[in-house]
């Protein structure tokens, strides 16, 4: 390797000669890679220094001090690892907009100010998210709200059935009823079971609806900050087309005779 001085102020030039048996080096030298060459006390090595302790100054004040060339031999070219590299930064996703929708169910739980369809916005994780408020009245839900309205179906359909079978049995065994006092005393226990087992069920459904509307009204009273107002209805207005149902069963059955115009074929008309 040939370090020369082509101007001022001190440009060095490079020439590679003889340097097969280190090939691995030489591609880089090559391609523009720098050497680091250690000396010590060479004196052709002066005009590197600048001002230093020789007082021999720089190429640019000093030319004498400077050689034309300088040959190095016999040297060695170590290699410097490179450092480890920084450990990467962790990539971060920037947050992504989000829509959210909030249910609630039934319509009269949305809080105050609020209607079926108003837009909203909440923030999460110090982002903005833009959301609907939309009742699903009328859709399947899961969960044991829904399971509780299976029951309360199956329970008033029970009802409804062992009152029309009720209604129209009295109906329809009427002349019997009047004709023969035995039949008529049976049928008289008939209707009296009938008449015990649908006040049963439908105090049981009132019973559980009592329950889970008070559910609901502790809920209502939670999102709009309002007391709970207790209920005033009765079981029999509570539950739809429940009410002529029981004004037909509100007259026992030993009571009926007396509390209509006397017959001696009818009953129950």
């Amino acid at each position: 390797i040939e370090l020369s001085q082509a101007g001022k102020p001190c440009t060095l030039s490079t020439v590679i000669n003889d340097y097969n048996r280190m090939a691995d080096l030489a591609k880089p030298l090559q391609e523009g890679m720098t050497p680091i060459i250690s000396y010590w006390e060479n004196r052709d090595m002066l005009w590197l220094d600048g001002t230093g302790p020789d007082h021999q100054g720089g190429c640019n004040t000093d030319t004498e001090a400077c050689s034309d060339t300088i040959r190095f031999s016999n040297f060695r070219v170590e290699d410097i690892s490179n450092e480890a590299q920084p450990p990467a930064p962790p990539v971060v996703i920037p947050p992504q907009p989000r829509e959210i929708t909030i249910r609630l169910d039934p319509v009269d739980l949305l809080p105050a100010g609020f209607d079926p369809g108003a837009e909203i916005t909440v923030m999460f994780q110090g982002q903005p998210l833009h959301g609907a408020l939309v009742s699903v009245s009328g859709l399947p839900s899961a969960g044991p709200s829904n399971a509780g309205l299976q029951i309360v179906g199956v329970m008033v359909a029970v009802v409804g059935f062992l009152g029309a079978l009720l209604i129209g049995y009295k109906q329809k065994t009427g002349d019997l009823l009047g004709a023969d006092t035995d039949v008529r005393a049976k049928m008289q226990s008939i209707c009296a079971t009938l008449y015990s087992t649908v006040e049963w069920l439908m105090k049981r459904v009132w019973e559980f609806m009592q329950s889970v509307w008070k559910m609901i009204m502790d809920l209502r009273a939670r999102c709009t900050g309002q007391q709970p107002q207790p209920s005033q209805t009765s079981w029999h207005t509570m539950i739809p087309g429940m009410g002529a149902l029981a004004s037909r069963l509100s007259v026992g059955p030993g009571q009926e005779a007396a509390s209509r115009p006397a017959s001696p074929t009818r009953f129950g008309h």
